[in-house]
């Protein structure tokens, strides 16, 4: 406490009645409880509520600065744990990149693999081998054919050759019977001649002329004639037997040799038939290969477009990730210099801030000061209101600044419950109070106490308790000042008054005491 407040207190002390009214502090009417609040007082907490403002806006100001600071603290330290996060997200992507890669490589292997695998070295060998084997079918049969074809013209000449035999020797048989007839003929006409020369007379020596007749003659050449085709007939006849034996003998032959071409071309069906089986039974061997592996090209194509789907959503995703990494990067850039200025406005909110919660804390010494010296004024005032409005026959020693009322004169014996003349003085007591509110200035923060004290033989402190909650419950229902500014007090064996005759009454049976003071 300031010397000033000391001597303030001092003077209250030694002149409650008379000397305050001479100081700047406060002046009284001819009712110690009005006109309370002067100019000084009054310009006095104008200014203190300023200041309040002021440091009110300045701890703001440094409240707001501070949090926007950490806040932003809290964003880097973010940044970085995201720069951190972001650079293991990174990581992933970059391996899963690679992953995809390696995944992008082994399905175009694969498709590879399963497309080379369609080749069919075996299926080509069987096919191969079935084509020649086609042609040597195809050759047997030509050959046959030829030799059919050859046998069907041998044929047809030996029928030719036959026939002509068979006409030949119609017409060797024919002209043998021509020739014997016209020699018959010629006979016959030269016997006729002489049988008509014999008739007739005629000799021997007209045998040759006989013959040289024109019959005879006529009849001689065509013999002769039949002689020379019979002859003609027979070597023609002979001709075509010999070719007739040659046809006969090459038929045969051919025959044999078309025998044999049979042989073969049974053969080549054999063999073409055997590798015909071999290249169908490899076909379809090969036709379920084949879709199993065009399964596995389906497989690895999709798998290979699965892959590169998932390359270009890893470079995406790889790309994405290191734009993040560079907007944190930044984030944390700004967030570096915005922490520097703002380190910067914290030092200078800090020290207009200090300088004033220091002009603020002498304020409010001196403000204390003030509401001590006005409350302790008050207090005397008001006690020496109530020692008029309370005073009764029995004299009731008080100490300056103490306020006491014997415990008998308000309540029953034993309990809390107010007497008949106790609950006439509460009422006295709770209209001088109701003036209280009103009297005290503004700014001054006040409480009216009223404290419970037991009597020296019981010395029970629940029974002071009570009685003091009863005065400050009777208060609060029968006069203006607000619950918020009453408080109820007991004291047992823990706090005395002074020694001797002047108190020894009222220590015997306890009692109550109100003060005014600060809260």
């Amino acid at each position: 406490m300031s010397k000033r407040f000391i001597q303030i207190g001092l003077l209250v002390l030694a002149a409650p009645f008379t000397s305050l009214a001479t100081t700047d502090v406060l002046s009284f009417d001819i009712f110690p409880l009005s006109g309370f609040t002067n100019q000084a007082h009054a310009a006095n907490s104008a200014d203190y509520d300023q200041l309040v403002i002021e440091w009110q806006a300045a701890q703001k100001k440094l409240s707001d600065i501070i949090k926007a600071s950490e806040d932003l603290k809290s964003a880097n330290a973010t940044a970085k744990a995201d720069i951190s996060s972001q650079k293991g997200k990174i990581k992933s992507a970059e391996q899963a990149l690679n992953n995809a890669l390696v995944a992008l490589a082994e399905a175009e292997e694969t498709l590879t693999t399963a497309e080379n695998s369609q080749d069919d070295p075996k299926g080509r060998e069987l096919s191969s081998k079935l084509s020649e084997r086609q042609s040597q079918l195809d050759a047997a049969l030509l050959a046959t054919d030829a030799i059919k074809q050859e046998i069907t013209t041998t044929e047809a000449e030996f029928q030719r050759a036959n026939s002509t035999v068979k006409q030949l020797k119609n017409a060797v048989t024919a002209a043998d019977a021509s020739a014997k007839a016209a020699q018959v003929v010629a006979d016959a006409a030269i016997s006729a001649q002489k049988a008509i020369a014999e008739i007739n007379g005629e000799g021997s020596e007209t045998s040759s002329d006989l013959l040289e007749s024109g019959f005879v003659k006529e009849a001689n050449q065509q013999a002769k004639a039949t002689l020379k085709s019979a002859a003609v007939a027979r070597n023609a006849l002979e001709t075509t037997e010999v070719r007739l034996a040659n046809v006969t003998s090459e038929l045969t032959e051919k025959q044999e040799t078309l025998a044999s071409a049979n042989k073969s071309v049974e053969t080549a069906y054999a063999n073409f038939a055997n590798a015909d089986k071999a290249y169908k039974e490899h076909d379809a061997k090969q036709k379920i290969r084949i879709q199993q592996i065009q399964a596995e090209i389906k497989a690895a194509k999709a798998s290979l477009g699965k892959s590169q789907q998932t390359l270009t959503q890893a470079e995406q995703t790889l790309q994405q990730e290191n734009s993040k990494l560079n907007d944190y990067e930044t984030t944390l850039s700004t967030g570096a210099d915005m922490q520097k200025s703002l380190d910067a406005d914290i030092q200078t909110a800090r020290a207009s801030f200090d300088k004033l919660e220091g002009k603020l804390r002498r304020a409010q010494r001196a403000r204390s000061e003030r509401n001590a010296v006005i409350l302790a004024t008050l207090n005397a005032n008001l006690h020496d209101r109530l020692r008029a409005a309370t005073s009764t026959k029995t004299s009731v020693p008080q100490v300056y600044n103490r306020f006491m009322m014997p415990s008998e004169t308000l309540f029953q014996t034993g309990n809390a419950r107010f007497s008949n003349n106790g609950q006439n003085r509460i009422n006295n007591i709770a209209t001088l109070l109701d003036e209280v509110p009103n009297r005290i200035p503004k700014g001054v923060d006040w409480v009216l106490r009223v404290d419970g004290h037991a009597d020296a033989e019981t010395k029970s402190w629940e029974l002071a308790q009570s009685r003091a909650l009863s005065v400050v419950q009777h208060l609060i229902k029968n006069s203006s000042i607000p619950s918020e500014r009453l408080s109820a007090n007991a004291f047992g064996q823990f706090k005395t008054l002074e020694t001797g005759e002047d108190f020894s009454k009222i220590a015997e049976n306890g009692w109550i005491e109100i003060i005014l003071t600060t809260r």
